[in-house]
């Protein structure tokens, strides 16, 4: 991850110093900045695909900045850590920011006012915020009874905090313990037939649905958990390796995925 500076326009590390209603607007004012300009660069053509994984960046540098005016940062008993489509590092203009806060202990931070003047912070400041706050037992048992929270934290990232908490969930929800290939892969096809089916199995409505219609974001997602799960890849470039797709084929799902993305 990179903390240095934004491809947006500034270092956000030297600019975020408090928080309070000084602290707000300015935060705002950064924050609408970055958004003007990524507007500007889309409109000027930029390619699309970096400009989403240049807004995941920018977002990365401005929570690990907030965070760090509440002190969340130096705490070995919590993790602030980036989950769905935010952790796998794509992030468009409008859609959640989606954090998981993992603690060390079930019955830890009931009262937490670090976590709770963060999150509030971030919602004022006018950003989206998904956010849940679990220990690695709670995620463990919320995935092990649901295919799309373990899908989720397939793609988690670090961003502050304890690393060695991190890693610890890391390791608790890979595929030798929750949710193997085969079985994953039965869930997630179970899971996308009825998604489509809720779009009448067809891409071509009066106003289709470009994420989560057939041929949309979320099957070409799909193709990418499936590839991590059971072939234990981290890009579906790799599956070239494996002899299970073509590089015309991955050229294809590339092509289709930054249309999409446009």
């Amino acid at each position: 991850m990179d903390t240095g500076n934004s491809a947006l326009g500034y270092d956000i590390s030297t600019k975020i110093k408090h928080v309070g209603p000084t602290g707000l607007n300015n935060h705002r004012e950064i924050l609408a900045t970055a958004r003007a300009r990524l507007k500007n660069l889309f409109d000027d053509g930029h390619n699309v695909g970096t400009l989403v994984h240049e807004h995941s960046n920018f977002i990365d540098q401005f929570l690990i900045a907030i965070a760090a005016c509440f002190g969340i940062d130096q705490r070995a008993d919590l993790s602030l850590v980036a989950v769905g489509g935010y952790g796998r590092g794509e992030l468009h203009p409008y859609s959640d920011i989606d954090l998981l806060v993992l603690k060390l202990m079930e019955d830890q931070c009931a009262d937490d006012n670090q976590i709770a003047g963060f999150v509030t912070h971030l919602w004022d400041v006018g950003l989206q915020i998904g956010h849940a706050v679990r220990s690695i037992d709670q995620c463990i048992n919320l995935a092990i009874n649901d295919v799309t929270v373990a899908t989720t934290l397939m793609e988690v990232r670090w961003l502050c905090g304890s690393r060695h908490l991190f890693r610890q969930l890391r390791t608790a929800v890979s595929s030798d313990l929750i949710w193997p290939g085969k079985q994953f892969f039965n869930a997630k096809l179970l899971e996308q037939r009825v998604r489509h089916a809720r779009w009448h199995d067809t891409a071509h409505n009066l106003e289709p649905n470009i994420k989560e219609g057939p041929g949309g974001l979320r099957d070409l997602q799909v193709i990418g958990w499936i590839a991590k799960r059971y072939f234990g890849v981290k890009d579906i470039s790799e599956l070239v390796d494996t002899k299970f797709l073509t590089k015309t084929e991955i050229s294809a799902l590339e092509e289709g995925k930054q249309y999409l993305f446009k």
